[in-house]
């Protein structure tokens, strides 16, 4: 109909060309104010695991409405950049054991929510409370670096063993065998095996 007055094809195909151009520009501008709030899109510690995952549904939806696609891996990589601290211990869990690439977003989802629903478990059990933010006992799972480099300095500063004479640990720590023990043994082997200078042998 909006074309049905156009005289030759040529006033046609201008009409449509200038209809769909304007089109795209418009779709293009959408697409990128819809990127721009998806960069922004950032979980807090008052949201529930579900809802921020609907709102970043809804941003994939958004975006095939305007003819684009929101895969699972910017989908999956948005979800475990943006989750409050007290959940990085499952995102590091996820980034070392699995391709996130690869990754669908449903299974990214359910491995945080089943950590998140132990930890409030867990945290009921024990008369705590759940973890959140960055004072969490999750983060206490993971040592940096230079904290086992700290950890390691600390225990090589351990005096002398008295039972071996190695550094690194105590004397009750140690697994060979004891002196004392060492000493009784040999002078009872010692005892057996010496000649018999008579009487009752």
């Amino acid at each position: 109909m909006q074309v049905s007055t156009k005289k030759t094809a040529k006033e046609v195909w201008e009409s449509l060309k200038t209809r769909f151009v304007g089109t795209d520009r418009v779709k293009t501008a959408r697409l990128a104010t819809l990127k721009g709030d998806f960069d922004k899109l950032c979980m807090v510690d008052r949201d529930a695991l579900d809802d921020y995952a609907g709102k970043i549904s809804v941003m994939a939806a958004k975006y095939a409405g305007l003819g684009s696609t929101l895969d699972d891996a910017a989908m999956v990589k948005k979800l475990l950049d943006t989750v409050p601290d007290h959940l990085y211990p499952t995102v590091a869990g996820i980034e070392q054991f699995c391709d996130v690439e690869k990754m669908a977003f449903e299974e990214a989802l359910g491995r945080l929510k089943a950590f998140d629903e132990r930890s409030r478990r867990r945290a009921q059990i024990t008369g705590g409370q759940a973890p959140s933010g960055g004072h969490g006992g999750g983060e206490k799972l993971l040592l940096t670096e230079a904290g086992w480099k700290a950890r390691h300095k600390a225990k090589s500063g351990i005096g002398r063993c008295f039972n071996c004479g190695v550094r690194s640990h105590f004397a009750w720590d140690c697994r060979k065998p004891k002196k004392e023990e060492a000493l009784l043994a040999k002078a009872d082997e010692e005892w057996r095996t010496a000649p018999c200078l008579g009487g009752d042998c």
